[in-house]
């Protein structure tokens, strides 16, 4: 039986709700058991404690009670099955993170500090992400603030709002962006779709990857949002496949991840397995195996743009690569400096640079 854990975020009116309704009758008649989180913000407001209005608390106290309400909903609902044998999924309606697109940086920062949290593991709790565009960017017509009682904002308040949040889960590798280009039932299909290939115990990855000018990517990160992270992947090529072995850092902080790899060329790999492992097991398994591992340090830089997501990873030797899902890929900004497109070149794939560099 295996657990899978989902956030479902968004701007104000992204459809969220509809979306967690249609997930559950959908996943439930695939033979899943399904617990829903519900939003702790919306809760919290209906029952008398808001950041608005008369008795209301100020923004951080306020943030400050989601912070330890939504972890304790996530301890007790999320990480029970309550002797259920069948796989379950479990959707939270926002995640931890949420409670960074309400608050300055310095004061989130403070609340990490307080908690004795760090950001790291609070983004990397959960298995996926899936972010809903609030119905003020593309869907206009359909915003409203008549479904929902907590809800207060204009529709260009909705529209920061929903940067904000995007930002606040910049560097998950799982996030993904669902905007208003189609009609309401695309977003719920897309949704479900996003899911679907989260539980999939086999998953085929496909990437487009292009080579940039390393010396003009620091003017695009003065220009688009992005967060950086460093990364050390140390690879163990077995007779089939590869293991990799994964240490990413933020703010001197590190996760570590064992990826089980079967290559298809350069744009295209079967994730065979995918799990968290601890800091000792990582420096155990690699120092063990020195002789027969290939290492590669980079620098990788989440980066924002229209409703897209996508890595640039700075390697030694300045070279620079972007990396982009093909189910994401609509348009890349016009400044990006493309020397070519690699895609199909085996010679960068992240395994081969490591021997190459060793």
């Amino acid at each position: 039986m295996e657990v899978t854990k989902i956030v479902l975020t968004g701007g104000p009116c992204a459809g969220k709700s509809k979306a967690i309704n249609s997930i559950k009758k959908h996943f439930e008649e695939s033979g899943y058991n399904v617990i829903i989180i519900n939003e702790s913000a919306t809760e919290l407001i209906n029952s008398g404690i808001k950041p608005f209005g008369e008795n209301r608390i100020d923004p951080y106290s306020f943030q400050k009670i989601i912070f330890d309400y939504q972890l304790m909903k996530e301890r007790i609902l999320g990480n029970s099955t309550f002797g259920n044998k069948k796989d379950t999924i479990v959707i939270h309606d926002r995640g931890i993170m949420d409670n960074k697109a309400y608050l300055e940086e310095q004061d989130f920062n403070r609340l990490l500090r307080e908690k004795r949290k760090q950001e790291i593991f609070l983004l990397e709790r959960y298995d996926a992400v899936a972010h809903l565009v609030t119905a003020a960017d593309g869907a206009e017509q359909f915003y409203t603030l008549s479904n929902n009682s907590a809800r207060t904002e204009t529709i260009e308040e909705a529209r920061a709002l929903d940067l904000k949040t995007k930002l606040s889960w910049l560097g998950h590798d799982y996030l993904s962006i669902v905007n208003n280009s189609h009609d309401f039932n695309y977003k719920i299909s897309k949704t479900l779709n996003i899911i679907e290939n989260t539980l999939k115990k086999e998953k085929l990855k496909q990437q487009r990857k292009f080579l940039l000018d390393y010396k003009y990517v620091n003017n695009l990160f003065s220009t688009y949002p992005h967060k950086t992270f460093y990364i050390e992947q140390q690879y163990l090529p077995t007779e089939d496949n590869i293991y990799r072995f994964r240490k990413k850092t933020l703010n001197n902080c590190s996760s570590y991840t064992v990826t089980l790899e079967q290559l298809i060329g350069t744009s295209k790999k079967i994730i065979l397995e995918n799990h968290k492992i601890d800091e000792k097991k990582y420096y155990n398994v690699t120092l063990d195996n020195f002789d027969n591992m290939y290492a590669i340090q980079k620098e990788r830089n989440f980066v924002l743009y229209d409703n897209q997501y996508f890595k640039i990873d700075r390697f030694k030797n300045d070279l620079c690569l972007l990396e982009i899902d093909w189910s994401s890929l609509n348009k890349l900004p016009i400044d990006i400096p493309i020397i070519d497109d690699v895609t199909d070149r085996d010679d960068y794939y992240n395994f081969m640079l490591s021997k190459k560099f060793k």
